[in-house]
């Protein structure tokens, strides 16, 4: 699911919504009773799960860095075995 989705799910769990083309403009709740997120909440949540991806990216690839270091291969070496 792409992040802006997963922000604005985050704003109103449990409420189902269309949008199209990624534009929040565009939100059609399938409940009548919620209140659309205001467009400063979608960005202020969507940096939030922005910023969480990089940190969980960054950590993967550190973690890859220290076990290829533990195993003395370069990320060419280690390709080359696994093919």
């Amino acid at each position: 699911m792409p992040i802006l989705h997963q922000a604005i799910q985050a704003l109103r769990p449990d409420k189902e919504f269309t949008m199209v083309d990624d534009d929040p403009s565009t939100i059609i709740w399938n409940d009548a009773d919620v209140t659309t997120p205001t467009n400063a909440e979608i960005k202020a949540k969507f940096e939030e799960f922005k910023k969480a991806e990089l940190a969980e990216a960054n950590a993967k690839a550190a973690e890859k860095a220290a076990l290829l270091e533990k195993l003395g291969l370069t990320e060419s070496e280690a390709k080359l075995l696994l093919s």
